[in-house]
């Protein structure tokens, strides 16, 4: 956003940044992406192609041992393309 916030999860500066980010954007738009659901998606990597998973932002469960994260559901349509392995959505948040 072209910032700094020095003073990360400090309530005050928390909400600073909150507001500094929301002027950057129309609150109609911010409004509907956070209606958009949440999808937990793994990535389908074998061990040699673990850096493929991790350069994408995705992150390991070791319990489960896969690799996974979270996004908006339109995120992932539209970055699913550019991934060079296959993906797929769970049912739920792995713990």
């Amino acid at each position: 956003m072209g910032f700094v916030n020095p003073f990360r999860h400090r309530a005050i500066f928390d909400v600073l940044t909150m507001l500094k980010t929301a002027e950057e954007h129309n609150l109609e738009d911010i409004i509907k992406r956070s209606l958009e659901p949440t999808v937990y998606v793994q990535a389908h990597v074998s061990f040699d192609e673990k850096e493929l998973a991790k350069a994408k932002m995705f992150q390991w469960c070791g319990p489960k041992k896969i690799w996974w994260k979270a996004l908006k559901e339109n995120d992932y349509r539209e970055e699913k393309p550019d991934y060079a392995f296959r993906s797929s959505i769970m049912q739920e948040k792995p713990e």
